[in-house]
Formats: structure tokens, sequence, C-alpha cells
């Protein structure tokens, strides 16, 4: 845990030890594969632990619980905290978006056949999905049943700002939602040492639609 003056803390797990053990602080054991967190109404984190397809919570005081077994690895959660679902994506392309209905405790699928990286809830449920080989960055609305549309992104893997349809993102990955409305994308870094065009922070300016760099650049590097 960080606190806004930059405090670090350990809220659960043991240095060193890569497993999966429900309990309390350093009793409480985390693998070495938890891609996706978030936080509900109450504080609680709950987060995806993708090698061993466990959903697990953590209180504000560290007591960690496993909460169910995904039908599918899971990556990352985002939480709609006004209706209490936890939506979760998948890589694999089998089932790129599922849903967690943290009331009844059952799964459902709501998009297949899509790779799939991370998720993002607007206060509307509105979602924003970044596709991982499509390179592309879409928006999945509840009309009747769930639909998806391309948002940002040409289909071309590569590094480019400008207009939603002309910009370009290679392999995207986390996502996040302003207080305007505007998305914030992470590239992917240098997860294959040297060919990721995109090693930056930008944003999707909503009311103009535009794709701009915030940080960082297509060159990999720490300054």
């Amino acid at each position: 845990k960080i606190t806004p003056d930059g405090t670090v803390s350990t809220l659960a797990g043991a240095l060193g030890v890569n497993e999966n053990l429900d309990g309390m602080g350093a009793s409480a054991h985390v693998s070495n594969m938890v891609y996706g967190m978030d936080c509900d109404a109450e504080g609680n984190v709950w987060f995806v632990d993708t090698g061993s397809w466990l959903l697990r919570k953590a209180t504000p005081d560290g007591v960690v619980t496993t909460v169910a077994n995904c039908p599918f690895q899971p990556w990352y959660i985002r939480i709609d905290r006004k209706n209490e679902i936890a939506y979760m994506t998948v890589q694999d392309g089998s089932t790129g978006l599922y849903q967690y209905d943290m009331k009844s405790g059952e799964f459902s699928d709501l998009i297949t056949g899509q790779a799939y990286a991370a998720v993002a809830v607007a206060d509307d449920g509105t979602l924003y999905v970044s596709h991982s080989t499509d390179n592309t960055i879409e928006r999945v609305v509840r009309t009747g049943g769930w639909s998806r549309e391309r948002l940002a992104g040409n289909g071309t893997a590569g590094y480019a700002d400008g207009p939603f349809a002309e910009a370009q993102f290679s392999f995207p990955r986390g996502l996040v939602i302003n207080s305007v409305g505007d998305v914030f994308v992470a590239g992917n870094g240098s997860w294959d040492v040297v060919g990721n065009a995109d090693q930056s922070i930008r944003r999707l300016n909503m009311a103009e639609r535009t794709v701009e760099t915030i940080a960082g650049s297509g060159t990999p590097g720490y300054m």
C-alpha cells in the first residue's frame, strides 16, 4: 500500500513466498502472478491470480480470502462499485470479457473470442477495453445485450498520436478514466525487450476525439 504522502507498507503476503494461502498480513500468501486489482466501495482490494485462475480479496486491514475459482484465466479486473460487478479480461481469445456478480457470486460471459488486456468502467457503466492483438481501444456498451465498437486505433501496431481513427497503439495495456471521461492508456513497454513501439502513457481526449501522449515516447528507458 502507498499512502498519498509516499509511505509504503505491505498489506499482505510474505517476501519470497510464491503461493496462494488465505490469512492475514504476512501469514497470507500471494503468488507472483497477480496482474490486476481494484477496490470496491468498502475499500477491499480485489485481485486476480493469473497463474492459478483465482479471484481473491484483501480487506483494508490485510485479511486475504479466496473468493472464487475463475472459469477462465483472468488478467485484469475493474469493479463497477455502483452495481457491485467485477469485470475481468482474458487474453487467450477464448473469452475476452466476463463478469462476476459480487452479490450472487455468479460468473457470466460478456464478449467471447477476443484477446483483451485491461478493462475500465465509466460512471455510466460503459466499459473500455484494450485489445492486445488488434492494437485498438474498444468501447463496450449495454444495448439489450453487450455490443463492442472500435474507439481508437487503426488496427496496425505502431506509435502515432492523432485522430481516433488514425492513431496507432502497440499491444496497449492498462486503462483508467478520469473525472471528465477521458481514457488514459499505458503502453506495454518493453515486454519483448526491444520490439514494442509504444513506451508511453497516452490520453484519449473524448471531447476532441484525439489521442495524445502524456508521458513517455516510442523509446524504452528510465528518465
